[in-house]
């Protein structure tokens, strides 16, 4: 999809600010876009299935938004600071997936 495709194949150790510019431009709107989306479903009367299913997605959409910051932020203050964050961040992603299967 278009809010993943800048992060395809990206390592942190080849990681370009042209790779930043993308995610500021494609990105972060979309996942700020979303996560807001989300977030205006808390207070919806949904089933138990569906609140699940809205809640995962509303955490998984919090954690890609604080992926891309911090990739972003990586970048412009060139600096390895936000790794262990990063790597914390993606490794909760993957939990995220794995409960929504």
């Amino acid at each position: 999809s278009i809010a993943t495709k800048p992060l395809d194949g990206v390592r942190l150790d080849t990681f370009s600010a042209q790779n930043a510019e993308q995610l500021n431009t494609v990105s972060l709107p979309i996942w700020r876009s979303l996560k807001a989306s989300m977030d205006s479903t808390d207070n919806y009367k949904l089933s138990a299935s569906d609140k699940k299913q809205r809640d995962i997605l509303a955490k998984y959409a919090g954690l890609r938004l604080k992926q891309t910051e911090l990739l972003i932020k990586r970048e412009n203050e060139k600096s390895f600071e936000y790794d262990n964050e990063l790597q914390q961040v993606n490794k909760d992603i993957e939990k995220t997936l794995d409960v929504s299967e």
